[in-house]
């Protein structure tokens, strides 16, 4: 079992490995600098013949490794991936391994008869407090938050919560382990406590990369996976080897150790590829700046644009690969989690007890995870086939119209360039790239729903009954309003038809008096539409929504209410007035109360 866990992980570790000499090179030549052949910078003259000379070229010497010739350096050279998606053979061995690891202690130590002698071991609290650190890991609540509140590694709340809680339920099934091996325990759980923290702090590096666009340090996520990796084969060595005594808490602390493996190779995955994407979109950034420096005729700018158009073919190829491959870690991380779930399961038993209740909502979340990713993935190879198959490569009398006028995406408002493999053609006669046009259909639901977001028309060419049933949803909804719209001038015509005849004696029409026009009090008029108050802060409040899918769906918070005023009645106020000024005369403080209360009146004559 061990030889199988490390062939499992040295297998996912070769898909990460990109070798240094097919990185593009950081140290790239100035615009309007080029480098010699011999490899050292000559002077202006020298300078200045080289640019004359290669004015027409591609910037090939911008970036060449040291063992090549720039005179042979036709492409930018691609970096060494595993060929994605991986072959099933990784797959199945992961998984394979996952699953002989949870069944294998069933195999060779038999269940006890009576249930009760399992259910009273250490055993089974210990595997009761790990589910327990499972689940909450899941739920992330909130307070969890504030017990680690001030470290320095962590931004985002998820990280927070969930490396929080994971550790408080470790220590909890620490505390509950008494009897032989208590030292390896505790031991054993610290580590992998520390293994927790590296894969939390590599994902939150390799998130604030994404976010802020900075260029990524050149080798940081592949030793930071070393040293994790190596920290856990270690364990998984000690652990097999003999560590800690009794087989099925030997299998605990592996898999333990498998997930967290597995949960770090997919922030080791996005740190790779964003490695990789940067130093291609470097070169692209290098030769617009030296076609801006130096110029050239057209037939060489074109040449430029083309290699520009290889390069974010091949940047766009690569995210692909890498999303897929991210697809698959995460399908294994599900998988792991149900085999670890069923092996408790089948090793206690089922009593139809509250925790059973429990253990089979998280077992049907993670299958509904596995299925979710995997239903995902079918849909977005379908959507791929269909455009593939559907629409058209633009011709290249379509794509020179495109060059000249300078036409661009509308959806990522980039360039189509000269190659135009990237480009597709829609029904309606727009273009536009494939990745904008995968994103369209995959919001739409299906190519046969997407709708062109220029000029509203199907994607697709449909027949004329299918049109008409999906135009007939839109067109019963403007009907009410074509129909007011259309009753609306009729009324009008038939008013003015009707009022033709009385021209002739037309009768004036009656003005508002003043009387009429003070009718409505000025009170009314100016609380028709009262300002908005601001909402209160709740006091407390509880929500369900960051848990899973199959917990309940409730919320609750608690608010203070603002105590309302009391009004007196408009004798009371007016005598309550005239009591404080005596002198006032009553009529006028019946006037000076309409739209006020008797505190702004008491207040007015105050300051008089």
């Amino acid at each position: 079992m061990f030889m199988s866990s490390v062939a499992a992980s040295l297998a996912a570790n070769a898909a990460l490995n990109v070798r240094d000499d097919l990185i593009p090179r950081r140290d790239v030549a100035p615009p309007g600098r080029a480098v010699n052949n011999n490899g050292d910078n000559g002077g202006n003259g020298a300078q200045n013949d080289t640019i004359n000379d290669n004015i027409n070229e591609p910037p090939h010497n911008i970036w060449v490794p040291d063992n090549e010739d720039p005179q042979q350096q036709q492409s930018l050279p691609s970096p060494t991936f595993l060929k994605f998606p991986p072959p099933p053979t990784l797959y199945l061995l992961c998984s394979l391994t996952l699953l002989i690891s949870s069944l294998l202690p069933l195999l060779l130590s038999p269940v006890p008869s009576p249930l009760s002698t399992l259910k009273t071991s250490k055993f089974f609290q210990a595997s009761i407090m790990n589910f327990i650190g499972y689940l909450t890991l899941s739920l992330k609540p909130t307070y969890f938050k504030s017990i680690c509140g001030g470290s320095k590694f962590f931004e985002s709340r998820e990280s927070y919560e969930s490396l929080t809680s994971y550790l408080i339920f470790k220590f909890i099934i620490i505390s509950q382990h008494r009897g032989e091996g208590s030292l390896c325990y505790p031991f054993f759980f610290g580590i992998l406590g520390g293994l927790k923290i590296a894969g939390e702090v590599l994902r939150e590096v390799i998130g604030r990369v994404k976010d802020s666009g900075r260029e990524p340090g050149g080798v940081r996520v592949e030793r930071g996976w070393t040293g994790i990796a190596a920290v856990g084969f270690c364990m998984l060595a000690v652990a097999g080897g003999g560590g800690l005594r009794g087989l099925k808490l030997r299998h605990l602390i592996m898999f333990e150790i498998l997930i967290v493996l597995v949960e770090t190779a997919e922030a080791v995955i996005s740190g790779t590829v964003l490695r990789v994407t940067w130093g291609f979109r470097e070169r692209v950034q290098a030769i617009e700046a030296h076609m801006e420096q130096v110029g050239g005729t057209q037939e060489g700018r074109e040449r430029w644009q083309d290699e520009i158009d290889e390069i974010n073919e091949k940047i766009l190829l690569k995210s692909k690969e890498g999303d897929e491959f991210i697809r698959y870690m995460r399908m294994i991380k599900s998988s792991s989690l149900f085999f670890s779930y069923l092996h408790l399961w089948i090793s206690i038993g089922f009593d139809y007890s509250f925790f059973d209740g429990l253990l089979v909502l998280s077992v049907r979340s993670c299958v509904y995870e596995f299925c979710e990713t995997a239903l995902e993935w079918a849909r977005e190879c379908e959507i791929g086939k269909e455009m593939e198959e559907s629409f058209e490569k633009p011709t290249g009398e379509e794509l020179t119209n495109l060059k000249d006028t300078s036409e661009v995406c509308c959806i990522c408002l980039k360039p189509f360039g000269c190659r135009g493999s990237n480009v597709r053609k829609i029904h309606c006669g727009h273009f536009f790239h494939m990745t904008c046009l995968s994103e369209i259909l995959k919001r739409a639901g299906g190519i046969r729903k997407a709708r062109c977001p220029i000029c509203r028309q199907p994607v697709f060419p449909q027949k004329k009954n299918e049109f008409e049933s999906n135009e007939g949803d839109s067109a019963n909804q403007q009907q009410p309003q074509s129909q007011a719209q259309a009753q609306a001038p009729e009324s009008q015509a038939q008013s003015q038809s009707q009022s033709q005849p009385q021209t002739q004696t037309p009768t004036p029409t009656p003005t508002p008096t003043p009387q009429t026009q003070l009718q409505t009090p000025p009170a009314q008029v100016q609380n028709q539409n009262p300002p908005p108050q601001p909402a209160q802060p709740p006091l407390f409040r509880f929500s369900t929504e960051s848990f899973p899918t199959w917990f309940p769906q409730f919320s609750f918070e608690v608010v203070q209410r603002p105590q309302p005023q009391r009004l007196l009645p408009r004798n009371d106020q007016v005598n309550f007035v005239s009591d404080m000024f005596p002198g006032v005369e009553r009529q006028r403080i019946e006037g000076m109360l309409n739209g006020r209360n008797a505190d702004e009146v008491v207040n007015i004559l105050l300051e008089e």
